[in-house]
Order: C-alpha cells, then structure tokens, then sequence
C-alpha cells in the first residue's frame, strides 16, 4: 500500500453513510489521497434523534448536493477536477447512482457495494416483487457489467444471489456493513453468565423484516423464571403491539431508545442479542454484540449471520420459525456455560470483524482492481 500512488477516492452515497462508516472513514484515513463522501441528501430528522449524525467523517471531505444550487452542474464539476478518481458506488436502485450515471459511463475505475434485492412484505408484495426483482436486477447487470471493475455484495448470501443475475464470481468480493466503534475499549471484560440471563433485542418492532411477532411466539413458549428480555427501539409496524406485549409480560421489559452511538457499549451487560430477521440487507447487531462480547441467537435471513457462523459465538435458526427460535433460546437459558463460551468466541473473533481490518480489506480490493496488487484479497470475516 505504501508503494502505490492512490487517485482521488470519493464515495457516492444517498444521505451520509452509517452503518459502513467504519471501515470507510479508516479508508480515508490510510488512503494518502483526497477521499471525498458525496451525498444526495441530508440524513433524515428520525435518524438524527437516533444520535446517527456523530459529525465523524473521517478524513473524507463531505459536500452535500443538496446544498448547491444546482446538483447536476456540481456533479460535473467533480468528474471535471477529478478525472481519474475511483468511485464507490452504493448499488443500483439509489437516486445518487441514477444522478451520476451518465458520467460514470466513461470512467475506468467503479466500484459498487449493494445490499441484496428485498423480497419481504405482505403476500401480494412478495409475490409481485418475486416476479419483478428477476427481471430488473438482470436488467441492472447489462447496464453497469462494463462500467463496474468490482462488485461488492454485501454478504456470501449477496455474492450467490447476484450470481443468479449474471455477475461472475470472479468480479465480485463479499462485503458488509460495518459501523463505527465506539468506546470499544470498554466491552473487552466478558461478563460471566448468571441467573437470570440478560437477553436483549434491539431495533425495530417490524413483523415484514425484522421477525418480532416471531421473537414474542417463540417467547411465549418458553416456560422458565430464569431469563429477562429487554426490548429496545420504539418505532415499526408492530409497534404498539409489541409495547402492549412487553408490559404485560412479567419478564419482558420496554425500555424506549438508545442513541446509536451508545448501543454497542450498553449490549455489555447483557448475556445474548437475539436477532429474528426475516429479511435483511445486513443486520448490524450481529457485529455490535460480537465486539461487545455477548452472544447472539440470529436468523440465516439477517446475511451477518455469517459471522456467527464462523466464530462459534451464538446460534444460527431458521427465519420465520418461532419453535426453534424457542429451542435455541431454552438451550441457553437451560446452559449458562454455553453463553461463556460464545462470548470468549466473540472476544476472540471480533478482531477479524474490526473497522481496521474491513478497511484494510477494502482497500486491497481496489489495489488488485485498480492497480494491480496481488493476490487477490481473501475476506477476512469468512
């Protein structure tokens, strides 16, 4: 890396990044080149209440188009000054990769990470979007396969999916999120497991994506004194519902929102994250608990799981399936010692999942698209 002279990296996103912030703003800091986070838009007032606009940018030079009074010629001003810069693109469907598409055309150097394409929702909205996700994201593969030199699916899930579109294996590197690290430096003592163990979910109470009428099914079947649930969040479909559920429940308790930037540092005092997804992009709670040293019980529809796949830190279940949700929940309630176990595994492990060594990770992949670094990066979470 010291041996290679860098372009100018600028990072194209549709409000400024949170959940990748981590290993991008190392990125800014090891790049030795000016390192740019273009925005679309501001983020929105629900996730600044949420503590999501820190002001931590890195190194990275932030302009918000809009800002200026014209986005367009603000955009052509950028190619203009910065011809052979590397862009990052945040996949296909986002108003900011629609906005600059015609300018990346002629550019030698995109890279794209995405989530993978949704299909949850009510029965008539899967259905729908079975049928039409197919068809557009082949679509989206004939239109970016000559402008983009890498591809980085978030997930081994994204890398297979996109497979299916048409991507090659060989263009593509799996990738996740990756949020900033607060005050890890406090979450390093792992906390011996005693009863009652200290369950936690945090997040949105959706029954469309995040599983939570799934997580109080699989609650209800539990017969035992020797737990607490506590629930974080208090936004979502379920919203309502779920309060009503949580003080009605003896050992469940509501107890509203943390701001963002404090979640990894509170998960400490607690004995495991449950994580019932049914659909997402990349669920972040399972990097958090790992770097607070707690278990995690997560679904195989949440893409970071993963991660607990490799470090042996928590339980994989079935999404949409309450009795093994329950099951696995029982295991550990019934097994104190098991619960230590995954969390020396998350201590162990979390080194692998850091924002240095993602960061370390993302840059290697541009140094073997872009200048012609070898080998070709192993993921390093895998």
């Amino acid at each position: 890396m010291k041996n290679v002279n860098h372009n100018e990296l600028i990072f194209w996103f549709e409000r400024p990044p949170k959940v990748s912030k981590g290993a991008f703003n190392y990125v800014t800091k090891a790049w030795g080149n000016k390192v740019f986070y273009i925005c679309n838009n501001d983020l929105k007032e629900i996730r600044k209440k949420a503590a999501w606009d820190d002001g931590n940018f890195g190194h990275a030079e932030v302009i918000m188009l809009s800002d200026s009074q014209n986005a367009k010629e603000k955009i052509e001003e950028i190619f203009k000054l910065y011809p052979d810069a590397i862009h990052v693109i945040p996949g296909f469907t986002n108003k900011i990769t629609k906005l600059i598409h015609p300018y990346i055309r002629n550019s030698k150097k995109v890279v794209c990470f995405s989530e993978r394409p949704g299909i949850y929702g009510n029965g008539i909205k899967r259905f729908l979007k079975r049928m039409y996700i197919p068809l557009s994201y082949r679509y989206y593969y004939f239109k970016y396969r000559n402008i983009i030199s890498a591809f980085l699916p978030l997930g081994v899930k994204g890398v297979d999916i996109n497979m299916k579109f048409g991507w090659k294996k060989n263009q593509m590197f799996p990738y996740m999120y990756d949020p900033n690290n607060y005050a890890m430096e406090d979450a390093c003592e792992i906390k011996k497991t005693e009863y009652p163990i200290k369950m936690l979910y945090v997040g949105r109470f959706s029954e469309y994506t995040k599983g939570t009428d799934v997580l109080i099914k699989a609650i209800n079947l539990i017969d035992s004194p020797d737990w607490t649930l506590d629930l974080v969040g208090g936004y979502g479909d379920l919203k309502d519902y779920t309060i009503n559920w949580a003080n009605n429940h003896s050992q469940v308790s509501f107890i509203g929102m943390w701001p963002s930037n404090e979640v990894c540092t509170r998960m400490k005092d607690y004995d495991i994250c449950i994580i019932p997804s049914k659909f997402d992009g990349w669920n972040l709670l399972v990097n958090e608990a790992i770097r607070a040293n707690i278990g995690v019980i997560v679904t195989d529809e949440a893409v970071s799981d993963e991660l607990i796949k490799a470090s042996q830190a928590g339980i994989v279940v079935p999404a949409n399936q309450e009795v093994a949700l329950k099951q696995a929940l029982l295991r550990a309630v019934e097994t104190p010692a098991l619960i230590d176990g995954w969390k020396r595994n998350a201590k162990e492990y979390a080194p692998r999942i850091s924002s240095e060594s993602v960061g370390n990770y993302l840059i290697d992949i541009l140094e073997f698209t872009f200048y012609k670094k070898e080998p070709r990066p192993e993921c390093p979470w895998l």
